[in-house]
């Protein structure tokens, strides 16, 4: 688990240093661990039995 999110993070830190302005590091990991955290939700809720 701690390798797993080093490697997101030193990913995100490349993603973000990429373009031509660079991104806090902050907004990059916004932007790929909202898309999990919804699909977690997701999952739990149906999980559940709920709709």
């Amino acid at each position: 688990s701690a390798l797993g999110g080093a490697l997101v993070l030193a990913a995100a830190d490349l993603v973000a240093r990429a373009g031509p302005v660079e991104l806090p590091v902050g907004v990059v990991t916004a932007f790929l661990g909202a898309p999990v955290f919804i699909w977690l939700l997701y999952r739990r809720n149906t999980l559940a039995g709920g709709r």
